[in-house]
């Protein structure tokens, strides 16, 4: 994400990074792990939902923040990386779908990009994030379908319509 983030910033100079530190790390974690040189990169401990609103757009890993930052309307890019025992199991034994996020998964289209395992790279990554960020119309058709995402959950319990939504697309006959 950090070589990403550096190839982006080198195509805009003023473009500035945010990465969300969960309070449930030790606190300096994140930065920790920075290399030197990412001065363009700042860490906002503890206010997820602040950073995703106030990204232009963001490279999420799978899982429920997917669906977090379509709801709350921010464009995405979807990265999905394991190690490769567990990426084998899950892809030939245990779970055959479309995509991966959920997202595009509600969606029944891929909305966000996916990229997975090798493509997990920061050349890639640019790319996926780079019309989000420079094509006010690859953002609009994005945040339009997390509009239509949005409306479909609307109820009391939009996260137990999610689930009810995915378990119908797993059981459904391949």
């Amino acid at each position: 994400m950090i070589e990403s983030a550096k190839i982006l910033q080198r195509k805009n100079p003023e473009m500035l990074f945010l990465v969300s530190e969960a309070e449930a790390l030790p606190e300096g974690t994140v930065r920790s792990r920075m290399p030197p040189g990412g001065g363009f990169v700042r860490i906002v401990r503890g206010r997820a939902h602040e950073v995703i609103r106030a990204a232009d757009a963001a490279a999420v890993a799978s899982g429920t923040a997917t669906l977090e930052t379509g709801l709350l309307g921010t464009p995405l890019s979807v990265l999905y990386a394991s190690d490769f025992f567990t990426h084998l199991i899950v892809k030939y034994f245990l779970i055959q779908v479309d995509y991966i996020s959920l997202v595009n998964l509600l969606a029944g289209k891929e909305v966000a990009p996916e990229l997975y395992q090798g493509q997990v790279r920061g050349g890639k990554i640019a790319d996926t994030l780079a019309p989000l960020l420079e094509d006010p119309g690859a953002r609009e058709r994005q945040t339009r379908e997390f509009d239509r995402i949005r409306e479909s959950l609307d109820a009391a319990d939009p996260y137990e319509r999610a689930a009810s939504h995915i378990r119908r697309l797993l059981d459904a006959p391949q």
